[in-house]
């Protein structure tokens, strides 16, 4: 009985000291981690700030619902701390420019013009701005165009070819599957069920769609030819009938400043601060930035406050995770409507 009673014992004590040793591997693993991010999250003198757009670009930060058995803890950066992080850098003596990087873009108009706006300001603070175009549509020239200095790829593929819409529809498909839908719906300019009765898009959508575009197509013409110091009805020529499918051709008719590899981007960005050839380049993300710049121009003494509440994702009748709304944002709205501080909301 004692032989048992001391194997169990021995068993229990050597799983313990296991366990011990496991949790003081995971806390130095995790101190070495946490040392090495603050580490980089530091702006040295004479750094250029690496500005990729993200595929995911939520209107606030981390706002996403969080992945299983993700070991990722990396920022998931909003449009507005972005956009921060970009006039804060405007400002900051140790930031000399922005090397923009990135391509077809899934983000709304909308969303690009609010990034568009903040790099032109930087830009206008006598700060450069240089990009290095692999792939060119309509939304990543959109915001390349800013750049003093607008580098292609040789065989960089372009598709600069005016404004346009699809619409899928459905209607023979599913009859012939024999699938019957109850739709409702009120007046001749309601798209979005017309898939489902048309097999075709109907005159009003047509019409609908054609003015929106042309309003949109304007006013980005309007900005790239600003930007290029190219005529707008020239830009549009180009742009309609497709003459820039090709680098050279790009080239030619200024829509880009060089054919030329990465390794020309980098030593032109070397020039401009000043570095020779065997010096390294101090780069800091967009996101890192964002860490080390939030505090700054930030004023939280008035009395008189006004709460942005950010209402994002799929709607459920659940408390709601992030990057979903949910019943959470009733207690939201309820502490906005008792605290005397705040004398106006907004949603959005």
């Amino acid at each position: 009985m004692k032989k048992f009673l001391g194997s169990i014992l021995s068993s229990c004590l050597g799983t313990l000291l296991a366990l011990i040793v496991l949790i003081l591997v995971f806390a130095g693993i995790g101190s070495t981690f946490m040392a090495t991010s603050k580490a980089s999250k530091h702006v040295q003198a004479n750094s250029i700030l690496r500005l990729v757009i993200p595929d995911e670009l939520p209107e606030q930060s981390n706002n996403r619902p969080l992945q299983n058995f993700n070991l990722d803890n990396s920022i998931s950066i909003g449009l507005h701390d972005l956009t921060r992080a970009i006039k804060n850098a405007t400002t900051d003596g140790n930031i000399k420019g922005i090397y923009l990087q990135g391509s077809g873009f899934n983000h709304p108009y909308a969303s690009l013009k609010v990034i568009r706006d903040a790099l032109l300001e930087f830009k206008n603070s006598g700060k450069f701005i240089v990009t290095y175009a692999q792939f060119i549509d309509h939304k990543s020239y959109y915001l390349q165009s800013v750049a003093q200095s607008i580098y292609a790829h040789p065989y960089t593929f372009i598709d600069l070819k005016g404004f346009q819409a699809s619409v899928p529809h459905f209607k023979e498909l599913f009859d012939k599957l024999g699938i019957d839908f109850n739709i409702y719906y009120a007046g001749e300019f309601k798209s979005a069920t017309e898939p489902f009765r048309f097999n075709k898009m109907s005159a009003q959508n047509r019409l609908q769609l054609r003015e929106f575009l042309q309003s949109e197509y304007q006013e980005y013409l309007k900005e790239i030819a600003n930007s290029r110091t190219i005529d707008k009805n020239e830009l549009q020529n180009l742009f309609d009938l497709y003459k820039c499918y090709s680098p050279k051709l790009a080239l030619s008719n200024k829509l880009i400043d060089s054919i030329a590899y990465e390794s020309d981007v980098y030593a032109n960005m070397r020039s401009k601060i000043g570095l020779q050839e065997s010096d390294k380049m101090n780069f800091i993300s967009i996101e890192d930035y964002f860490e080390t710049s939030k505090s700054k121009n930030e004023d939280y003494s008035s009395s008189n406050r006004i709460a942005v509440v950010y209402a994002e994702g799929d709607i459920t009748d659940a408390s709601g995770e992030e990057g979903q709304i949910g019943r959470k944002y009733i207690k939201i709205f309820r502490d906005i409507r008792t605290t005397k501080a705040l004398k106006l909301w907004y949603c959005e």
